[in-house]
Formats: structure tokens, sequence, C-alpha cells
């Protein structure tokens, strides 16, 4: 198709979104995860690590009874300081039984970790710590977010910013701009398919959400990431360094 946006590149090179000091909101939501529904086949996430130490986790494995012959859990802890490109942590102690775990992941590193999350298609489900940052990658390249039935989450739009764009797959949910309010309806696109919104003036440089979604979403012209709050959003270095850096940083506007 012919885009009437041009997508725009960032780095995976993600660090807290504290120094924007972003103004807080009400916690978004992962839909169905943590409701029995789960996540098929596997995902990735990012978090960050103020000091070496252990990321711990509850993890279900086997969601799907009739598929719990294809093996446990794998997860994988890893660190862009890592040298040899290993795995700095794995588990693979959670067998496909329905029954939740806690795992205990350990890093020697402080800083960005991505952390992925592999079954065999039996539908598995994480329950990850409330405030702990934790970034969902949803750009073109990145595998679907582990999200499930009706979710609700943030993504930050960067100053300077003139069009919103991106992908959805389900009719359903729709974008909300830090003013609280409503620039697209999902419903009144076609889907799956691609869509763009002109970013009001005084609202680039803030949190916008999409409310109430089933899809699956792909951002194309803001960071592609995706977090339940400002606490737990991770952003490129660049996009942060840029707008932490740029006049009226502290005097964010309020929805």
């Amino acid at each position: 198709p012919i885009l009437d946006f041009t997508p725009v590149s960032f780095s995976e090179d993600l660090v807290p979104a504290a120094p924007l000091n972003l103004p807080p909101v009400v916690p978004g939501s992962l839909g169905h995860i943590y409701q029995g529904h789960g996540y098929q086949g596997g995902f990735d996430l990012y978090t960050w690590m103020e000091a070496p130490g252990s990321l711990e986790m509850e993890v279900t494995g086997g969601l799907i009874p009739h598929f719990r012959d294809r093996g446990n859990i794998r997860l994988r802890l890893f660190s862009p300081r890592e040298v040899t490109l290993e795995p700095v942590a794995a588990d693979d102690s959670v067998p496909p039984d329905g029954e939740r775990r806690q795992v205990v992941l350990a890093t020697p590193y402080d800083g960005l970790h991505r952390l992925e999350l592999r079954d065999g298609g039996d539908a598995s489900r994480l329950v990850w710590p409330e405030t702990w940052p934790m970034a969902l990658p949803c750009s073109p390249e990145a595998r679907r977010p582990p999200v499930r039935g009706i979710w609700s989450l943030y993504f930050y739009v960067p100053k300077g910013t003139d069009t919103v764009a991106g992908y959805m797959s389900h009719a359903s949910g729709r974008l909300v701009d830090a003013a609280g309010e409503t620039v697209l309806d999902f419903a009144d696109i076609e889907t799956p398919g691609y869509f763009s919104v002109p970013a009001p003036e005084g609202w680039d440089g803030q949190l916008w959400r999409v409310d109430r979604a089933q899809g699956h979403l792909i951002l194309m012209t803001v960071p592609p990431y995706l977090a339940r709050s400002e606490k737990e959003l991770l952003l490129p270095r660049e996009v942060v360094e840029a707008d932490a850096a740029s006049p009226n940083a502290d005097a964010a506007a309020q929805p």
C-alpha cells in the first residue's frame, strides 16, 4: 500500500523515561494476560535494572490442556553488556501443567535487559510486578506484544512529532491524545490497515493512550514501545536525551 506518512526509525538502546517528568497517568492494562488467556508462542519485553540483582516473576505454562506435550516454558534474560551475546540468566523449570510458579532470574549487570519467553504454543501467562519497568516492543519487526483481550497501554509522542501513524489489526478501541481527546476510533478505519493522525500542537512530548483495543498495534512514527504507565516506560536513549534537554521540558502540559 501507499502510505500517507513517512516511517521513523528509533534505536533499541532504551532508558527510563523518568528524565522527561511526564505527568502521572492511571495505569493501563495488558488485557487478559493475567486472566487465564495468557500468550501463545512467546514474546519479548524490555526491563531496566537499577543495580545488578534478581528479577522475580510468576509464570504459568500449559494453559491449553491438549497442548501440554510441547515442553517447558523457556525464559532467557539478555543484557547488551554481555559481550558473548549469550543470556545472562535462563530458566526452563516451568512445566506446561497450568500451575503458577515463581521464577527468579539473576543478572550481574545493571541497565537495560531483554526478557524472552517461548512456549510450545500451549499458551503461557506471565505475572509482572507492577511499577517494575516494562516496555513492550511494537515495531514492524517485533514479535506481537503479550496482550490478549481488551487492553489499554501508553506510548510516547516525542517533541516535534507532527503525525502519529501505524497499523492496527482489529477494528476496536481508540487512540487518545494527551489531552484525553479521542483522535481516532479504530472502528472508523479499514482493518487490518494503516492509520495516521496529526499530533495537535502542544500534545507532543506527552504520553498518548491506546484505549480498550483488541488488536495488534504497530507504531511507525513514534517510539514503538508500549507500557502500563509513565513509571514503567522505557524509551530510546536519543529521544529521552533530546526531549529532556529541550525548552520547557519540566513544564509538561497536563491532560
